[in-house]
């Protein structure tokens, strides 16, 4: 009906077996071409964080660069360490606690300046 908002569960689609082989696992190969370069947003299909169509997120494009550049400076200039070496936080996501984001189980972090 008219005015009717429709939702895309992106959750379910980026978890689903039939576009993505061991959805729970991290595999950046399934973002890149055979030369190693980021596929397009058409070629990656069913990968759809910022959306589509015509409510497509606007700001793609600065995100990404503020993200790269927000995380490679962190990156370079703190250590992020697991409190306990011994016992690191889960990270398989099937165990995540599940929401408008998926959040890890509580742990703590040892951040120390890079020398």
């Amino acid at each position: 009906p008219r005015g009717t908002m429709v939702w895309v569960n992106l959750w379910a689609l980026h978890h689903d077996e039939t576009y993505f082989d061991e959805p729970y696992e991290f595999k950046v190969e399934r973002f890149l071409d055979d030369n190693g370069k980021s596929l397009s947003a058409h070629e990656r299909k069913s990968f759809l964080p910022f959306g589509i169509g015509k409510r497509e997120c606007l700001g793609e494009a600065m995100a990404k660069v503020r993200m790269f550049l927000f995380v490679t400076s962190l990156l370079q200039k703190l250590d992020i360490l697991p409190e306990d070496k011994n016992n690191p936080p889960d990270p398989d996501p099937t165990k995540f606690a599940h929401g408008i984001t998926n959040l890890p189980g509580p742990f703590n972090i040892v951040v120390k300046e890079r020398k």
